[in-house]
């Protein structure tokens, strides 16, 4: 990959990670965004180089997405800027070892590898941080009904396996296909049986409550139907 080629991905990436936030939130910003990080990935000469421009090319969006933080701690804001611009060349690294293993395809590891280190950073390190997420910038598409199935990671994890196929277009091979789009169905056909079994599962619940009602306004020894009800609200 030419020098100007890895600048240009590297701010074009940063730029659709900032259009995929409030308040554009662009659900193709949201997969163009980790589809520039894959083919830089794949394509790079040098990692040392690519990682420092990733890492430089992302501090600007963060530190603007963030700026509400100025008024409240400006070391903090500049060291939050700085930590969510890690994350990037983290996955940029990672993305470039599993290459070395040949069994291993792209539209597989990629989303795997992101939706690992969002949760990394959106539930394990300092608690979580689970803000500008790669799912969130799909709230406003059809993506973003996935949620159902496996809340904000399983929209993260297709957006990102939808980056991978179009970073790799021109090399994907019809058995990888074939096991993305099995493996899809089965995610999708157990997250169906599931939304189904919980569906009913509430209605039922709601047809117990109901009876259950029913039977304590008649019996409540009152003979006039109604139903005490003693409510505690704690602060």
């Amino acid at each position: 990959m030419k020098f100007w080629l890895l600048v240009a991905m590297s701010i074009a990436s940063a730029l659709c990670t900032w259009l995929s936030a409030a308040p554009v939130g662009s659900a193709i910003a949201s997969i163009l965004a980790p589809a520039f990080l894959i083919y830089i990935a794949l394509h790079a000469i040098s990692m040392r180089r690519t990682l420092l421009l990733v890492f430089v090319s992302q501090i600007p969006v963060w530190l603007v997405l963030h700026s509400w933080v100025i008024d409240v701690a400006f070391l903090g804001w500049f060291g939050l800027g700085l930590y969510m611009s890690i994350w990037a060349p983290i996955f940029v690294w990672l993305l470039r070892k599993t290459r070395t293993i040949p069994q291993l395809s792209v539209i597989i590891t990629a989303p795997i590898l992101w939706v690992s280190l969002e949760c990394l950073r959106g539930i394990v390190i300092f608690d979580g941080y689970p803000w500008y997420l790669a799912g969130t910038g799909a709230v406003d598409s059809p993506l973003a009904k996935i949620a159902m199935y496996g809340s904000v990671w399983s929209v993260s994890y297709v957006v990102v396996t939808i980056a991978a196929v179009l970073a790799c277009i021109k090399t994907i091979r019809w058995y990888t296909t074939t096991i993305v789009c099995v493996s899809c169905f089965f995610v999708i056909t157990i997250g169906m049986v599931i939304f189904i079994v919980t569906l009913i599962g509430q209605q039922q619940m709601f047809l117990l409550s109901r009876r259950t009602y029913h039977r304590a306004t008649k019996l409540d020894g009152l003979g006039n139907g109604n139903l005490k009800i003693f409510r505690l609200q704690s602060n």
